[in-house]
């Protein structure tokens, strides 16, 4: 599992890979701050079948 850790003189912004689960540092500024709405939809299987049922097809 990847996880990015990015420094601000405000906080800490701390994600899992690709992005997921992003979390500010303090929880205070968490609970302060409206996160915006995913704007792009994932793949519900998985980008690593959906390829494989296109090479495979």
């Amino acid at each position: 599992m990847a996880v990015a850790y990015l420094l601000e003189q405000k906080g800490k912004l701390l994600m899992d890979c690709y992005g997921a689960k992003p979390r500010l540092l303090p929880t205070k500024v968490m609970k302060e701050t409206t996160m915006p709405k995913a704007t792009l939809k994932r793949v519900p299987e998985g980008h690593y079948l959906q390829v494989g049922k296109r090479l495979y097809s």
